[in-house]
């Protein structure tokens, strides 16, 4: 056995157990997922589109001389949109409940990166699919 600290077969296992994954799995950080941001997202998508549910947004695609099919259909593109990200974010509440339930590290890292991370992706997505066919359709 060396005499040298740094060779010695207490240093050895430390070391091990410093930098081993598996065994310091609780030393990894759980994603930040709380109310406040499902309530930032969703107001983010509103901020975009704010009265499509009175369907007068956008109000430069209804004027009787302009209506025609591509307006009628970026209508019913946004409706359709705006329709999915309200699922969406209820499937977010749900799982929020579910995440916040969760006691163990490694249960709430797995529910976060396999069903959370990609419906917030998804609403990225659908949020940038509003804002072109908002961009494409805005008055000359």
């Amino acid at each position: 056995m060396s005499d040298r600290p740094k060779y010695s077969i207490s240093y050895l296992q430390k070391t091990h157990i410093e930098h081993d994954i598996e065994n310091n799995m609780e030393e990894t950080k759980v994603p930040v997922f709380t109310l406040y941001y499902i309530t930032k997202l969703d107001n983010k998508f509103k901020q975009h589109v704010p009265n499509l549910l009175d369907v007068t947004y956008p109000w430069h695609m209804y004027g009787l001389n302009e209506c025609n099919v591509d307006n009628l259909l970026a209508v019913f593109e946004l409706n359709e949109l705006f329709t999915e990200h309200v699922d969406n974010i209820e499937r977010l509440f749900n799982y929020l409940r579910e995440y916040e339930r969760l006691k163990e590290k490694n249960v709430k890292i797995q529910l976060y990166f396999q069903e959370i991370e990609p419906i917030l992706a998804n609403e990225k997505e659908k949020l940038n699919a509003v804002i072109k066919i908002l961009r494409d359709n805005a008055p000359s």
